[in-house]
């Protein structure tokens, strides 16, 4: 990239509990680099192709890396039909799906503000999902199929303590590259580029310079609105 830096507003402000300088991120966002985050994850691992997530502010569906200790996240939100504009619908509530070394171990339904921890495994593991706000396609419902607009954004807070100790494998919540690991169909419209981005925090936005490298650590993901 010609870029050098890049600024954008965070998802949710829960991002500057869990973000320091120098972390390694994966970012996406609307229209183009930078400008409105639609997601920020935080990274683990020093090798290329092996960082795994952590932390995540935004909508899981975008993010292509695989998330520590073999999880992985699903989520569809359910739209209010009495609240819809276009071709999205606020959502009333989240459906979110943890699985565990590929398997679906735990399902739950919360509303906007709710949250919930899994830790059903016996390693010290946890998964910890909060449903912030959503939005849901107004499709769902009969005559208002066909429109082209903007998708559906969804904001959840994601933290995971990874096992003690165990073997990771590549299991993904989302991927452009390998969609036979994938759980969730990837979404449209993302286009990839490679760089190693070190974070910095500012109140109310989060620079992030982008240093090219040898060893690429990062990915910067455009989702573009049709």
């Amino acid at each position: 990239m010609s870029v050098e830096s890049l600024t954008g507003t965070v998802p949710d402000v829960s991002a500057f509990s869990f973000f320091k300088t120098g972390d390694t991120v994966v970012a996406t966002s609307i229209g183009g680099a930078g400008e409105t985050w639609i997601t920020l994850a935080k990274l683990f691992g020093s090798r290329p192709n092996e960082e795994f997530v952590t932390d995540i502010a935004g909508d899981i569906r975008t993010i292509p890396t695989p998330l520590i200790g073999n999880y992985a996240l699903d989520a569809t939100t359910v739209p209010d039909c009495t609240a819809c504009s276009g071709t999205t619908c606020t959502a009333t509530s989240a459906n979110v799906t943890v699985m565990s070394e590929g398997k679906e171990v735990f399902v739950m339904a919360i509303r906007a503000g709710e949250s919930f921890t899994y830790n059903g495994r016996n390693d010290g593991s946890s998964v910890a999902v909060t449903f912030v706000k959503g939005e849901a396609l107004s499709a769902t419902y009969p005559g208002k199929g066909g429109m082209t607009g903007p998708q559906a954004i969804s904001v959840y807070v994601v933290r995971i303590v990874p096992p003690i100790s165990a073997a990771q494998t590549n299991i993904r919540t989302a991927t452009t590259t390998r969609p036979d690991e994938a759980l969730t169909k990837p979404l449209p419209m993302i286009a990839s580029t490679p760089a190693t981005v070190p974070v910095t925090t500012k109140a109310g936005m989060l620079p992030l310079g982008v240093i090219g490298a040898i060893g690429i650590a990062g990915l910067i993901l455009v989702m573009k609105r049709r």
